[in-house]
C-alpha cells in the first residue's frame, strides 16, 4: 500500500512541473503576399485563387492556433473584385481559427497616408493587434507607417509598441509580426525598398534588444529569408502568391514551446499532413 501511495505522489508531482510545459506548446501559421491579381497584372487572379484553396485546405487539416496574414493582401486595393476575391477565400478557412490581417504597401499605399489606414481598419477591423497565447506575447505591427514618412503616425505607433512590449515582459515568449523585414541580410546594411529605412530600424531593432523578443516575422521580399542578431531571430516568408526566382509559394509554421520557437517554411507542394508539436 504504501509503495502505490508513493508512486501515485511521483506521478502527481511528475505531473504537476511537466504537463504544463506541454500544454503551453502551440503552432501557427503565417502566410504572406498573396496579392490576388499580380500574376496577370490585374486581369484576374484565378492562378493566386486556386494557390489560396489549397493553402485553405492545409490550414484547415493542420488546425493552427490561429493564421496571421502578413500583408500584401491584394494586387490593387482599390480593385472591387480582388477585394471581394480574398474576403471570400479567407471566409472557407475554419471559422473555429482566427484570422488576423496586416497590412502590406500594396493595401495602404507606399506613403500610408491616414486616410488609407483608416480604410484598411474600416475593411478588416485593424492595422494591428496584440494578444496573449500560453504564456506568449504576439504583436502584430503596421510597418507601411514605419517605413512611410508620416512622423505622427510613426510616433504614435513605436509608443505603442513599446507599450505593449513592456507590459509582455511578464510572458515567456514573445513574436512581432510585420510586412516589411527591418533588415534583409545585416543590421547596417543600406536602406533600400527590401527594408525599414536605417534611423527607424535601429530603433526598432532596439527595442527588440531590450524587450527580449524572441522572432519577428515578415514578407514582402517574396522570398524566404532568415538571419540572427543579438537574440532575437528575424524570419522572412516566401509569397503566397508569386514568388521571385525559383521558389514556389508557401507557408510558414511557427512552433512555440515554452522553452524555444522555431518557424520552418514549406513550398505549397510540401506542406505536412500534420504537425508533430513535441518531437521538436
Amino acid at each position: 500500500m504504501k509503495r502505490i501511495v508513493f508512486f501515485l505522489f511521483c506521478m502527481l508531482f511528475s505531473f504537476s512541473f511537466s504537463a504544463p510545459g506541454k500544454d503551453r506548446s502551440f503552432f501557427f501559421v503565417q502566410l504572406s503576399d498573396p496579392r490576388l491579381g499580380l500574376c496577370s497584372e490585374d486581369g484576374g487572379f484565378e492562378r493566386e485563387k486556386q494557390q489560396f484553396k489549397q493553402f485553405v485546405d492545409a490550414i484547415n487539416r493542420l488546425k493552427p492556433a490561429f493564421v496571421v496574414i502578413s500583408g500584401n493582401l491584394v494586387n490593387d486595393r482599390g480593385n472591387a473584385a480582388q477585394l471581394a476575391g480574398f474576403r471570400e477565400l479567407c471566409r472557407r478557412i475554419d471559422s473555429k481559427i482566427p484570422i488576423y490581417l496586416l497590412p502590406g504597401a500594396c493595401d495602404v499605399g507606399d506613403e500610408a497616408s491616414p486616410e488609407a489606414v483608416q480604410d484598411f481598419i474600416g475593411r478588416y477591423g485593424s492595422d494591428r493587434f496584440v494578444f496573449r497565447k500560453e504564456g506568449c506575447c504576439v504583436i502584430g505591427l503596421n510597418t507601411p507607417v514605419v517605413k512611410a514618412g508620416n512622423s505622427g503616425q510613426r510616433r504614435q505607433q513605436y509608443d505603442w509598441l513599446e507599450k505593449q512590449l513592456r507590459h509582455a515582459g511578464k510572458y515567456r515568449r514573445r513574436i512581432l509580426i510585420g510586412h516589411h523585414p527591418f533588415f534583409v541580410n545585416r543590421p547596417d546594411e543600406p536602406d533600400a525598398d527590401e527594408n525599414i529605412p536605417s534611423q527607424e530600424r535601429q530603433r526598432y531593432l532596439d527595442l527588440c534588444a531590450r524587450y527580449r523578443v524572441d522572432l519577428v516575422l515578415a514578407g514582402h521580399l517574396c522570398r524566404r529569408t532568415e538571419s540572427d542578431f543579438n537574440d532575437t531571430h528575424f524570419s522572412v516568408a516566401g509569397s503566397a502568391g508569386h514568388p521571385a526566382g525559383k521558389e514556389k509559394p508557401g507557408l510558414q509554421i511557427v512552433i512555440v514551446h515554452p522553452e524555444r520557437i522555431h518557424a520552418v517554411y514549406y513550398e505549397i507542394d510540401r506542406i505536412p499532413s500534420c504537425v508533430e508539436l513535441f518531437r521538436h
